[in-house]
């Protein structure tokens, strides 16, 4: 077996061999990159291509990773933007609305229900006082209870609602403070 010394070289068969690869991958490194030394007599010196393999794949793959990072955090951003406009124009078309506007528009309109279900004994009293058939006082409270859930089911979101809470107009995260000057 020969020795390996600092000045040994090799064919590029041997080179690519010892490195892992194919001799036409070696060939390719070198005419795309120049990674390798080759002597005019077509061999190369075998310490230093293995080092010079060594740094140009570390080199090459700290590249591809740096990029690979950007071009994902890009792609990231790029996705992010894209729902959030998607979830925008849902917005502006009345499709999807703020969690908190729509319990705002349930808390109003179970407050209003409730107030008007709590009024009814007041307004009917006065007209049942009269009635002495129980048929005609069911059917009265009867009359009177649909009446009042009638209006419920008639009740609109629009009527609860501010343009603001709806629209999106309360986003303050574009709008300059009353100063005009951007805040800290």
């Amino acid at each position: 077996m020969r020795e390996i010394s600092s000045e040994t070289t090799v064919t590029g068969k041997t080179l690519a061999a010892v490195l892992g690869v194919s001799p036409r991958t070696v060939n390719r490194i070198q005419q795309e990159h120049g990674v390798f030394d080759k002597r005019p007599n077509g061999r190369y010196p075998l310490n230093r291509s293995v080092q010079a393999y060594i740094s140009h794949k570390l080199e090459s793959t700290m590249k591809r990773g740096a990029h690979g990072d950007y071009e994902a955090q890009r792609a990231l951003r790029e996705e992010t933007r894209h729902e959030m406009d998607k979830l925008k124009l849902r917005r502006m078309r009345g499709e999807l609305h703020e969690a908190n506007a729509v319990a705002q528009v349930w808390g109003d309109l179970l407050t209003d229900f409730r107030q008007q279900l709590q009024a009814l004994p007041g307004k009917l009293t006065p007209l049942l006082i009269g009635m002495d058939n129980p048929d005609d006082v069911m059917a009265f409270l009867d009359a009177q209870i649909f009446e009042t859930l009638e209006a419920l089911a008639k009740s609109k979101p629009e009527d609860y609602r501010t343009a603001d809470d709806w629209t999106g107009d309360d986003d303050d995260e574009d709008e300059l403070p009353e100063d005009g000057k951007p805040g800290d």
